[in-house]
């Protein structure tokens, strides 16, 4: 964006990011100006909090990606062998990766199985695991990753790299639902100008307040 003022040229770009790999919402948006001044909202949703142990289980593709690259390159070294007795080398070379390639893919979809889609998978044993022994705080948000609801958590504005001010939702366990229950904002508002005391924004919302949109 270009406005002009007096005779100047005064512009602003506008980014917007996408940098999670566990949702498509935005997660930055940074503005710059002309005198390169930054400023930057980010985004942590509650797709964003995760458990750390259950997010290095295999996702089986770089195993799989592994013994096809490793059959891959046996098939093309075997395609120079030159014929020995009765036995044609070259028809071998075929008759092997035609052999390995299914057994490759059997292999990756029972690990996937095994992963993350059958009932009882690892991932799900390990998440509820985390689910079962988390906070008060932290149950409803992981509530939501079940019920794959993305909504903001905690907005955070800098400007010039420093923390100019934020915004974090509390939810509470509604009946089973998740439920926003507080609101925090940073800065604080001044009590007294003299003393400088602080007193943080604090909305606190109606228990019947239960979210209804999920976002996929």
């Amino acid at each position: 964006m270009t406005i002009r003022y007096s005779g100047t040229a005064l512009t602003t770009t506008d980014s917007i990011l996408f940098e999670s790999v566990f949702h498509h919402q935005p997660t930055r948006k940074v503005s710059t100006n002309s005198l390169g001044e930054k400023i930057e909202t980010k985004y942590q949703y509650s797709l964003d909090f995760r458990k750390s142990i259950c997010d290095t289980i295999s996702d089986c593709y770089t195993v799989y990606q592994s013994s096809y690259n490793t059959a891959l390159n046996t098939f093309n070294y075997q395609l120079y062998c030159t014929n020995s007795g009765s036995c044609n080398c070259k028809f071998k070379a075929f008759n092997n990766i035609a052999t390995m390639f299914p057994w490759q893919e059997s292999n990756y979809i029972t690990c996937r199985r095994a992963n993350y889609m059958d009932s009882s998978n690892s991932y799900k044993t390990c998440f509820q695991s985390a689910k079962s022994a988390a906070d008060a705080e932290l149950k409803p948000i992981y509530e939501m990753h079940d019920r794959y609801i993305i909504v903001p958590i905690e907005v955070t504005r800098w400007k010039a790299g420093k923390l100019t001010s934020s915004g974090y939702t509390k939810y509470e366990l509604v009946s089973g639902y998740p439920s926003p229950s507080k609101l925090q904002r940073f800065p604080c508002q001044h009590l007294l100008q003299v003393s400088r005391k602080l007193q943080c924004l604090e909305i606190r919302f109606p228990k019947t307040a239960v979210i209804q949109t999920k976002q996929h």
